[in-house]
């Protein structure tokens, strides 16, 4: 592979950089000529145009200053949208705004600098680091990277900025404390990060909020904005582009004067003029910075003369923080483009001696060091809210076991009678039961559970840290078994009333219940049996016992014969009848009917009828029976002549006659 390449990311700017020359020392930035503030950051930003998605241009920069809806700024924090979409050669949803946005400035550049490259058949060993900034949250990397592996990158992995920074100034013997504290100045929001110099483990990150803005730009936005004629437009919606304006004149070492016409949102012209000089008095430094940053030391157990200070600035001619950083702290080293050059140096050179494989530089492990002090400081208290926790819930089981076994044995009863459609007996059954009063098992249940809560985030944190691995297992079995605990609690309190509704529900389902089971017995049809069957299931509770439908009928061989013995006067007859099951189980009750005229269903007042097996025996193989003649008198039995013979399901079993067995009747002469 002949090329290399650098994507230099935080929330709200991107960089690249690239090997000009294989045998360099050096990466080379691709110049797109749309930095803004810096020199060497382009705005992550990125504009919806015919063509596709313009990123980092003028173009969309000025778009989002103008917060026109299809420009989109602040791309991490849009891409959480969970609602909403955008149009880059179709439509995406929200999510995929990161990694769109980022390849279609890969993309560009490929197009600016390897002209005749085919970009497309590149990407599969193409190298590409993901270098990110402290303020690009760790899931937030991943989920870019698993963007990049979905679309067809094999060569891609993520790196860490301040890892790699904070390893090159330990090379070159800048810090030498025990920790390190980088400080980062995004225009907004000072970022912060505590480290184990030697290791460049990350302990713990911090933000102070708005303490980033250069306050000569808050001033000069309000001159700028009473220099112009602007009746109806306000100065809060018309602020991010004063300020740009504002940051560009100030950043202009040679201008000493503005004098020209801007455009607003409402995309007009108006005249805007500004002194340097008015505003150059506007203090930098800020006292409330260093009073923060040791704050945040102190909240994590760092001494802040043990720690050394690396700072950047979002832009290289702003001095902000280190107006209000280095009077406070020695060592204090500033990022320039010379150490930013040296860094991406490092990770140039490693990749070099890996031949280009990203995954070899990209495994530096995710930083545990908080996790380990938060495992130390939390161990002793996590397990004594434990232990007090179990001996809770041991103490709730003991209570509930009784309550519960006494609501199976009504739960039994109540789905009894609903199987007789005793839907009275059902309610009386219930209304007998005492509801019991578990108001103190739930209470103490419940302050389990909030002292457990208090403790989520803590555990959380530590479970990356090997030792803590299993109190991490043990607090989620604990919480588990609360929570299942609480959820009883609540179900038995609610019984009596909720199967009341219950019983009245399917009481008022009962009419089409029997429809559907009468259908259900006529057919023989498999696929209207398995529709009724569904059917069936929303028309009764859960536990009941459901129709068992023959799925294809039984192929039976059934057959008859008379026996005479004994002569004249003591001569008696048998009938014999066999049934051949072949190969097939039967495992629902089956009878043999006789009768002489026609008969449709098992009537036993009206034919003969015989029981086969006893229910929960299965019938097999073959069955022979004799029985004495004549046969008892029934209605359907008394006609002289053809003696029909039927096997047929038992009444009590819901399978249809129609659809149970093949060839199960015959027929003899009886005189």
């Amino acid at each position: 592979m002949s090329h290399f390449v650098l994507i230099l990311l935080s929330k709200k700017n991107i960089s690249l950089y690239y090997d000009g020359d294989a045998n360099s020392s050096y990466l080379c930035r691709y110049d797109d000529g749309s930095s803004y503030g810096s020199d060497y950051w382009t705005p992550w930003v990125a504009v919806e145009t015919e063509s596709g998605l313009q990123v980092g241009t003028d173009f969309a920069y000025k778009q989002c200053l103008r917060r026109a809806p299809n420009a989109y700024a602040d791309i991490l924090s849009v891409a959480k949208q969970l609602e909403g979409s955008f149009n880059s050669g179709g439509s995406h949803p929200m999510s995929d705004l990161p990694f769109v946005t980022v390849e279609a400035y890969l993309r560009q550049f490929f197009l600016d600098v390897y002209r005749s490259e085919d970009y497309l058949s590149l990407k599969k060993d193409l190298p590409v680091g993901l270098l990110y900034c402290s303020d690009v949250e760790m899931e937030e990397r991943s989920r870019l990277l698993d963007a990049f592996g979905e679309n067809g990158y094999g060569n891609v992995t993520n790196l860490d900025f301040d890892a790699s920074l904070l390893d090159v100034l330990r090379e070159q013997r800048h810090l030498q404390t025990p920790y390190s504290c980088v400080l980062a100045n995004d225009g907004q929001n000072i970022l912060m990060g505590v480290y184990i110099s030697q290791t460049a483990e990350r302990l713990a990150t911090g933000v102070a909020p708005d303490l980033g803005r250069d306050p000569r730009v808050d001033y000069g936005v309000k001159l700028l904005w009473e220099s112009m004629d602007t009746h109806g437009l306000s100065l809060e919606n018309e602020r991010p582009i004063l300020a740009n304006v504002v940051k560009q004149f100030l950043d202009n070492e040679s201008k000493a004067r503005l004098n020209e016409t801007i455009v607003l949102s409402d995309n007009k012209e108006y005249d805007a003029y500004l002194l340097k000089n008015n505003i150059v008095e506007a203090a930098l430094a800020n006292d409330q910075l260093s009073f923060r940053i040791n704050n945040f030391l102190k909240k994590n157990d760092v001494d802040a003369s043990k720690v050394g200070v690396v700072y950047r600035e979002f832009s290289g001619r702003n001095d902000l923080l280190e107006a209000s950083v280095s009077p406070f702290f020695n060592p204090a080293v500033k990022v320039t483009d010379l150490l930013l050059r040296d860094v991406l140096s490092l990770i140039w050179q490693a990749a070099k001696r890996v031949r280009l494989e990203m995954s070899s530089i990209g495994n530096r492990t995710a930083s545990n060091a908080e996790a380990v002090r938060a495992w130390v400081r939390h161990a002793d208290a996590i397990r004594t809210m434990l232990d007090q926790t179990e001996v809770a819930t041991a103490k709730a089981d003991t209570m509930l076991k009784p309550f519960v076994e006494d609501l199976k044995r009504v739960e039994a009863k109540w789905l009894d009678s609903l199987k007789k459609a005793d839907f009275k007996g059902a309610k009386l059954n219930l209304q007998m039961n005492v509801s019991p009063d578990l108001g103190l098992i739930a209470a103490e249940l419940d302050e389990r559970k909030r002292e457990m809560d208090n403790h989520f985030t803590t555990v959380q944190t530590i479970a990356v840290v090997e030792d803590a691995k299993p109190l991490v297992a043990r607090y989620n079995d604990v919480l588990k078994h609360v929570e299942s605990l609480r959820n009883t609690v609540d179900e038995a309190g609610q019984f009596v009333s909720r199967k009341i509704a219950e019983t009245d529900h399917f009481e008022s389902l009962y009419p089409e219940y029997q429809k559907t089971l009468e259908a259900l017995r006529k057919t023989s049809v498999k696929s209207l049996q398995e529709r009724l069957i569904e059917k069936i299931k929303t028309l009764v509770p859960k536990g009941f016992e459901l129709p068992v439908v023959q799925a294809s009928k039984v192929k039976v061989k059934l057959s008859a014969e008379l026996v005479t013995s004994g002569f004249l006067f003591a001569k008696k007859s048998k009938l014999i009848v066999q049934v051949d099951f072949g190969e097939a189980s039967v495992p629902f009750r089956c009878v043999l009917a006789f009768f002489t005229d026609m008969v449709v269903k098992v009537d036993r007042t009206r034919a003969f009828v015989v029981d086969l097996n006893e229910k929960g025996e299965t019938l097999s193989g073959v069955v022979r029976k004799e029985f004495d003649l004549p046969l008892p008198e029934r209605e359907m039995c008394k006609k002289k002549g053809e003696l029909t013979i039927k096997l047929w399901p038992h009444e009590e079993e819901l399978v249809g006659i129609n659809s149970a067995f093949e060839g199960n009747g015959c027929s003899l002469m009886i005189k």
